[in-house]
């Protein structure tokens, strides 16, 4: 069997109506394709916490998951194309993740976007239908 995959793909964000924009300027990003070593790497671990008596009995216990958003985009962006701020008169063109998490909080709704995006990409599983 002989299996056929590319390296990087593509996503159109929704963020402030960015797909009903003309298709010359829309943000597009491009993302790695997550391999399995990337999902191990990624996704994060539960961590789970007792809670225990003087006696040293259990008293109960929680599973507590953290996310790290920068995590996700630092492993898996890319590049960026057509994402441009105008900063006090000055433009400044955001083409990679360094560029994103030093842009204004404006942006905070797209990072959001693409951590959650780039989370499900990284669970999703293959449909292995015959």
């Amino acid at each position: 069997m002989e299996l056929q995959f590319s390296t990087k793909l593509t996503y159109v964000p929704k963020f402030r109506g960015n797909r009903e924009a003309a298709e010359s300027d829309r943000i597009v990003v491009t993302y790695r394709n997550p391999t399995v070593a990337m999902k191990a790497r990624l996704l994060p671990r539960p961590e789970l916490r007792f809670r225990y008596d003087a006696q040293g009995n259990v008293q109960g216990g929680e599973t507590v998951v953290v996310q790290d958003r920068k995590t996700l985009i630092d492993g898996m962006l890319v590049r960026i194309e057509g994402l441009v701020c105008t900063i006090d008169g000055e433009r400044k063109i955001i083409t990679d993740a360094k560029g994103l998490w030093e842009a204004p909080a404006a942006l905070d709704e797209l990072i959001d976007e693409l951590a959650e995006f780039f989370r499900s990409e990284l669970d999703s599983k293959v449909d292995e239908k015959n």
